[in-house]
Protein backbone atom coordinates (compact mmCIF):
# COMPACT_ATOMS: atom_id res chain seq x y z
CA UNK A 1 0.00 0.00 0.00
CA UNK A 2 1.85 3.22 -1.01
CA UNK A 3 1.34 6.05 1.18
CA UNK A 4 0.08 9.41 -0.22
CA UNK A 5 2.44 12.45 -0.25
CA UNK A 6 1.92 15.13 1.55
CA UNK A 7 3.64 18.86 0.47
CA UNK A 8 6.26 18.63 2.95
CA UNK A 9 7.65 15.36 1.38
CA UNK A 10 7.63 16.76 -1.86
CA UNK A 11 9.57 19.69 -0.39
CA UNK A 12 12.31 17.32 1.39
CA UNK A 13 12.70 15.50 -2.14
CA UNK A 14 13.31 18.75 -3.90
CA UNK A 15 15.94 19.78 -0.91
CA UNK A 16 17.44 16.80 -1.63
CA UNK A 17 17.39 16.71 -5.05
CA UNK A 18 18.79 20.63 -5.05
CA UNK A 19 21.37 19.57 -2.51
CA UNK A 20 22.40 16.31 -4.80
CA UNK A 21 22.53 18.56 -7.59
CA UNK A 22 24.66 20.97 -6.32
CA UNK A 23 27.31 18.75 -4.86
CA UNK A 24 27.48 16.91 -8.44
CA UNK A 25 28.11 20.34 -9.72
CA UNK A 26 31.28 20.72 -7.27
CA UNK A 27 32.51 17.44 -7.97
CA UNK A 28 32.67 18.20 -11.92
CA UNK A 29 34.45 21.99 -11.01
CA UNK A 30 36.98 19.94 -8.85
CA UNK A 31 37.94 17.78 -12.00
CA UNK A 32 37.65 19.89 -14.25
CA UNK A 33 41.60 21.37 -14.13
CA UNK A 34 42.72 18.21 -14.27
CA UNK A 35 41.14 17.07 -17.33
CA UNK A 36 41.80 20.32 -19.10
CA UNK A 37 45.51 20.10 -18.40
CA UNK A 38 45.63 16.80 -19.46
CA UNK A 39 44.35 17.98 -22.56
CA UNK A 40 46.06 20.89 -23.29
CA UNK A 41 49.48 18.80 -22.59
CA UNK A 42 48.44 17.10 -26.20
CA UNK A 43 49.65 20.42 -27.93
CA UNK A 44 53.67 19.81 -26.49
CA UNK A 45 52.34 15.91 -27.78
CA UNK A 46 52.20 17.03 -31.20
CA UNK A 47 48.49 17.06 -31.30
CA UNK A 48 46.58 20.32 -32.75
CA UNK A 49 44.48 21.20 -29.66
CA UNK A 50 42.00 23.85 -30.15
CA UNK A 51 39.86 24.54 -27.12
CA UNK A 52 36.02 25.69 -28.32
CA UNK A 53 34.65 26.05 -24.59
CA UNK A 54 35.59 25.45 -21.02
CA UNK A 55 33.89 22.18 -22.13
CA UNK A 56 34.21 21.60 -25.48
CA UNK A 57 37.62 20.62 -27.08
CA UNK A 58 38.76 19.50 -31.25
CA UNK A 59 41.76 17.54 -31.45
CA UNK A 60 43.45 17.59 -35.06
CA UNK A 61 40.66 18.87 -36.13
CA UNK A 62 38.55 16.02 -36.01
CA UNK A 63 37.71 14.84 -32.71
CA UNK A 64 35.73 16.88 -30.31
CA UNK A 65 36.67 15.69 -26.22
CA UNK A 66 34.26 17.06 -23.89
CA UNK A 67 35.88 16.43 -20.48
CA UNK A 68 33.71 16.64 -17.70
CA UNK A 69 31.23 13.28 -18.87
CA UNK A 70 34.06 11.39 -20.82
CA UNK A 71 32.59 12.00 -24.26
CA UNK A 72 33.93 12.18 -27.75
CA UNK A 73 32.85 13.10 -31.60
CA UNK A 74 34.42 12.33 -34.45
CA UNK A 75 32.98 14.92 -36.57
CA UNK A 76 34.57 13.01 -40.06
CA UNK A 77 32.07 9.85 -39.12
CA UNK A 78 30.04 11.28 -36.49
CA UNK A 79 30.60 8.55 -34.49
CA UNK A 80 30.21 8.89 -30.52
CA UNK A 81 31.01 7.51 -27.76
CA UNK A 82 32.81 7.59 -23.95
CA UNK A 83 36.07 6.79 -23.12
CA UNK A 84 38.43 6.69 -19.62
CA UNK A 85 41.47 8.15 -20.22
CA UNK A 86 41.92 11.35 -22.25
CA UNK A 87 45.66 10.49 -23.13
CA UNK A 88 45.27 7.62 -24.20
CA UNK A 89 42.38 7.54 -25.78
CA UNK A 90 43.50 10.38 -27.56
CA UNK A 91 46.73 8.98 -28.99
CA UNK A 92 44.83 5.49 -30.12
CA UNK A 93 42.42 7.36 -31.69
CA UNK A 94 44.82 9.18 -34.40
CA UNK A 95 47.38 6.89 -35.93
CA UNK A 96 51.19 8.18 -34.93
CA UNK A 97 51.90 9.61 -39.18
CA UNK A 98 48.83 12.11 -38.40
CA UNK A 99 49.70 13.66 -35.46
Amino acid sequence: MTHPTTKRDEEDESEGWKAYRQAQKERRAARLPKRQATIERLASEGFKVDKKTEYHYRINGRLDIYPIHHRYHDIVTNKRGTFQAIGSFVHGFFPKETK
